[in-house]
C-alpha cells in the first residue's frame, strides 16, 4: 500500500470537489491500486490556511467551507502560498487557485492571503 500526502492550495469550487471525490473513492482507490491519501494542509486565499501533519478531517474542513468558513478550522498562520508550502508535509500540491479562463493567469483579487508562486522555480 502506498500512503500519499497531499496539500490544496486553493478550496473553492474545484478545490471542494476533490476533496469530496478523494473522500467518495478512497475505498476504490485502497482496493484497486492500493494507494491512500491525506490531505495535510489546504490554502485559500481570503479564509486563511490549515495544517496537520497527521490529516485534516475532510468532512469537517468541506462542512466549515459549506458555512461560510466561519468555523475555527482555518487560520491565518500563513501569510503566502510559499510559506504554506513550506510548512506542510506534503508528497503532492494541488493547486486550484481561481485563475482567468481567457489567460490562464492567477485571477487577482483584493484582500487574498495567498501570493502568487511566479518567482518559484523547481
Amino acid at each position: 500500500m502506498r500512503q500519499f500526502r497531499l496539500s490544496l492550495v486553493g478550496f473553492g469550487n474545484v478545490g471542494q470537489a476533490f476533496a469530496r471525490l478523494l473522500l467518495r473513492k478512497a475505498g476504490n482507490l485502497e482496493r484497486d491500486f492500493g494507494l491512500t491519501f491525506t490531505v495535510t494542509g489546504i490554502a485559500t486565499g481570503r479564509h486563511g490556511s490549515v495544517i496537520d501533519p497527521a490529516g485534516i478531517d475532510l468532512d469537517k474542513a468541506l462542512a466549515e467551507a459549506f458555512a461560510g468558513f466561519s468555523g475555527d478550522l482555518f487560520g491565518k498562520d500563513h501569510p503566502d502560498t510559499l510559506s504554506f508550502i513550506a510548512a506542510c508535509p506534503a508528497d503532492a500540491l494541488l493547486e486550484n487557485s481561481p485563475v482567468d479562463p481567457r489567460t490562464g493567469e492567477r485571477r487577482r483579487r483584493g484582500g487574498g492571503n495567498c501570493r502568487s508562486m511566479e518567482s518559484v522555480s523547481f
